[in-house]
């Protein structure tokens, strides 16, 4: 599936899932492109890869997770690659890697704003975050 921006848990109480049990979903714009898991405030959005491929490097693409509302990744199989990752942005973020390889190749923040959750679990496969930083914590 060729796309340039997705969208995971837009409006309040509202929950959105997606799930690739292998398969491409690609990101493809001139202008940047983004992933947003828990958009809307209030809302609860779940991305749950298993196989397959997820590439969305095109300009920068960035993945929200937890916008303004809760979200989700799981990589259970497969690859995934992004531009830029903000986990806990203004609410609850969550990555869990248990199998295949999650790369960022910009910049990674997990856990922005204060009074916001931020988490990255890891119990098998990679986490690759080497060209630019990896920042965890509060910046205000």
């Amino acid at each position: 599936m060729l796309t340039r921006d997705l969208t995971l848990g837009q409006r309040v109480q509202f929950r959105r899932n997606t799930h690739n049990a292998g398969g491409t979903l690609s990101f493809s714009s001139a202008v940047t492109s983004n992933c947003e898991v828990g958009a809307g405030q209030g809302s609860k959005g779940f991305a749950w890869i298993n196989g397959g491929t997820v590439t969305a490097t095109n300009n920068g693409c960035i993945l929200y997770l937890g916008l303004s509302g809760t979200g989700q990744w799981t990589l259970t199989n497969g690859a995934t690659t992004f531009g830029n990752l903000y986990c806990g942005t203004l609410a609850s973020g969550t990555i869990t890697i248990s199998g295949g390889t999650f790369s960022v190749m910009g910049n990674s923040i997990v856990g922005l704003a204060g009074n916001v959750t931020g988490t990255v679990s890891l119990t098998s496969g990679q986490l690759l975050a080497t060209k630019w930083r990896f920042c965890s914590g509060r910046f205000w």
